[in-house]
């Protein structure tokens, strides 16, 4: 089992499934923070596994928490009104019409009404407390049938049927909507798979094309976060095939991005940038969900979000729906420039922006640039403030500090306590594109306190002020 961040973009190993010789065709669910493990097949082999596993992310480990009635492998699976549904699949080697519902708080799985149409390799999703079970397919038979269950009549009605027929496809729900993707069967594709991409709207009973799969697989799935689906792995050619393709669709919503305000330095959050620097920009809808870069190079595409300065791409750090952080391009031309952001394709600007040839800022703790700096007592790690503990000390009158923002590069000054400070080093700082570091001395005839008053000069432009703890000399 792997487990993804989202957040980095990173996958990490969990601890596998407590199933020796392991499984396939899967029917997996999550429900209140716990992922369940509701029958599985073994490719080739007779083999079904009927015990139902549930895997617990804080305790890190799985447990066993059921017996299914039916048990089987490729089937549609879904959470109805606090319970997962499992529809159909593949028992006994042929496809059922079986449909049964485990219920998570009392471990008891219960049987449902039959699915009109047996199959396996559908998939299922639950939109305003009814289950759908669409497509898949009866042996090398394709089956278009788009299948509702209400339970609480505990009927079954047939709606519009998917506009391609195949089996082992994936989707999810968005926005009260199923998408639907991928697949295998009589492709005109010589892999025998799709790329099609589908969108079905439950109240209209109708489907539209979206679209298509960047990398056509079988035998996928989809996992929905924020307006986000993500399809990992799948194979790329009909039959046992396999990869480790990783696809996002961003499902646009009817909010488009908007930027609020101009784009400021992302240390002191003034309207004036500079080249090189990190810069910030803010709104609503500017991402779905967050993500950030945790390795270089920098990429120009983050989560769906691209940032132009000037026509010219912008590094990106940080995304959010509030807030992306991006660095200045370094040939970004000084004076009147624009700035525009693209969500998943939806344009946001252009908006106008003003590039300095210096936009000194020091990164700080208080929300708007302010309060306790990021200073750092030189060579010790420690934070410059008078609270001494594992974290922190206050350096004294003659010790060197490490004064850290962005826009300011080579050739800067810095006071502090209104003291113009001795500079050993102004420059970027390393392994951090668009981060700016200064060493400098404390004036040994400076005041003591807890919040001692650090600003940075570079090109004749002020920066914000920060604090800083100083205690007396020894």
């Amino acid at each position: 089992m792997f487990v993804y961040a989202a957040a980095e973009d990173r996958w990490t190993e969990g601890p596998p499934v407590p199933v020796a010789g392991g499984l396939d065709h899967c029917n997996v669910a999550s429900l209140n923070g716990k992922l369940y493990l509701l029958g599985a097949l073994r490719f080739g082999t007779a083999f079904v596994l009927g015990e139902t596993w549930m895997f617990d992310p804080a305790a890190d480990r799985w447990e066993r928490v059921g017996q299914m009635p039916t048990p089987r492998g490729a089937s549609g699976v879904a959470v109805v009104n606090g319970r997962i549904v499992v529809a159909g699949g593949v028992a006994g080697g042929v496809a059922v019409a079986t449909v049964e519902a485990f219920d998570p708080e009392s471990g008891a799985w219960s049987r449902l009404a039959d699915m009109p149409t047996a199959r396996d390799h559908l998939t299922a999703q639950s939109v305003s407390g009814k289950f759908y079970a669409i497509a898949g397919r009866n042996g090398e038979r394709q089956i278009p049938a788009t299948e509702e269950y209400d339970p609480e009549s505990n009927i079954w009605r047939a709606r519009a049927p998917i506009p391609v027929a195949r089996g082992g496809l994936g989707s999810g729900a968005v926005h009260g909507k199923i998408v639907v993707f991928g697949g295998e069967g009589p492709s005109p594709r010589p892999e025998g798979t799709y790329a099609d991409n589908h969108e079905y709207d439950p109240v209209s009973d109708r489907w539209r094309a979206l679209t298509p799969m960047v990398t056509p697989r079988h035998g996928i799935q989809g996992v929905v976060l924020d307006n986000r689906i993500f399809v990992a792995a799948g194979g790329r050619r009909a039959g046992a095939d396999f990869s480790d393709r990783h696809e996002v669709f961003h499902v646009v919503g009817e909010g488009a991005p908007r930027v609020d305000g101009a784009v400021r330095n992302a240390a002191s959050f003034e309207a004036v940038v500079a080249p090189g620097m990190i810069a910030s920009l803010f709104g609503d809808n500017l991402s779905f969900g967050l993500q950030a870069a945790v390795a270089g190079p920098l990429p120009e595409r983050l989560n769906g979000v691209t940032v132009q300065v000037g026509g010219l791409p912008a590094p990106l750090f940080f995304v959010s729906p509030q807030q992306v952080n991006f660095l200045i391009p370094a040939g970004a031309a000084i004076g009147q420039s624009r700035v525009q952001l693209t969500n998943a394709g939806v344009l946001a600007g252009p908006y106008p922006l003003q590039i300095a040839a210096a936009a000194p800022g020091i990164f700080a703790f208080g929300q708007r640039g302010d309060g306790q700096g990021a200073i750092l007592v030189a060579g010790t790690g420690l934070l410059a403030r008078v609270t001494r503990d594992a974290f922190s000390r206050a350096p004294t009158p003659g010790e060197a500090v490490e004064i850290y923002g962005t826009g300011y590069g080579a050739g800067a000054t810095v006071t502090i306590g209104g003291i113009e400070a001795q500079v050993l080093f102004s420059g970027p700082a390393p392994g951090f594109p668009g981060l700016a570091q200064l060493n400098a001395v404390v004036p040994r005839d400076v005041a003591v306190g807890t919040a001692i008053s650090v600003r940075i000069r570079a090109g004749g432009v002020l920066s914000n002020i920060v604090t800083m703890g100083i205690a007396p000399a020894p």
